[in-house]
């Protein structure tokens, strides 16, 4: 925990508070880095559809989820100055903590947090209803369906963990697991379908995803729904393997391919 505040102070200018007892987001670019790899993997979205990520327009994006730490939106906003956030977060502890972390990075006029409800939708309803602009969508969903599934995939590693996990159920379980926490998404976005255009582009709907199968689970349903218009990516640091799905109401398409020396992202 410490060495993650660290390092996120001295790479990126940002304070943070993290609990002992939520999940600590470890960044560092040579030791694990899939949620820096994110952050750039949307920006090569956005210039690849010709939406600006960081020339004269201002771009807005929801992440789902933030966690106590609101990793995303602060890594966001302090790699690309023209990025805004709205971030939900279901977690009464997160929740203030998240708060606490964009107050700290004097980012309140550029990161909303807002609490999410266990009844209601996962795609912030009001927030599509009120803003004219929005860019995109991300989130890290909760991998696991219970306790038994987290032990049965710690068992299976061939090596022991480098870190403790301090996440709580709320950050790493969800009835179904991640395939059906993104397969809502997915059915929730296609109420925005039709609002989802500015000027023939579209914005994006994106997840990471923990496991290759989610990933084919994930493409399979957007087919059947006719959502012709997607994008997957793998991210790969050290030993830690992650997916990455896009999909978009827009007419825009993404290119086959689309590189970065640190890491390779294929765009399909």
């Amino acid at each position: 925990r410490c060495l993650t505040q660290a390092l996120l102070h001295r790479d990126f200018g940002i304070l943070m508070t993290l609990p002992e007892d939520r999940l600590c987001p470890p960044v560092c670019t040579k030791i694990f880095a899939p949620r820096l790899n994110y952050i750039l993997w949307l920006q090569d979205v956005l210039d690849a559809t010709d939406l600006p990520s960081s020339a004269d327009k201002s771009v807005q994006g929801i992440d789902i989820g933030t966690g106590a730490s609101a990793i995303y939106p602060l890594l966001g906003c302090s790699t690309n100055t023209t990025w805004n956030f709205y971030a939900t977060e279901i977690d009464e502890t997160s929740l203030t903590c998240a708060r606490q972390n964009v107050v700290e990075n004097h980012l309140e006029a550029r990161i909303t947090v807002l609490q999410a409800d266990f009844d209601s939708t996962i795609l912030p309803c009001e927030v599509f209803e009120q803003s004219s602009q929005l860019d995109f969508t991300m989130c890290n969903p909760p991998f696991y369906r219970n306790r038994e599934e987290i032990s049965i995939s710690a068992e299976a590693k061939q090596l022991g963990p480098n870190a403790v996990c301090t996440g709580a159920d709320t950050e790493m379980i969800t009835p179904g697991g991640e395939v059906s926490f993104v397969r809502q998404m997915v059915l929730e976005s296609l109420r925005w379908s039709t609002r989802c255009r500015h000027f023939g582009l579209g914005r994006w709907f994106t997840s990471m995803l923990g496991k290759m199968s989610s990933l084919t689970e994930i493409v399979e349903l957007l087919k059947v729904n006719k959502i012709g218009n997607y994008g997957i990516t793998e991210f790969v640091q050290g030993r830690t393997r992650r997916w990455a799905i896009a999909w978009s109401f827009g007419r825009t398409h993404l290119p086959d391919v689309s590189e970065r020396t640190a890491n390779r992202r294929v765009l399909i």
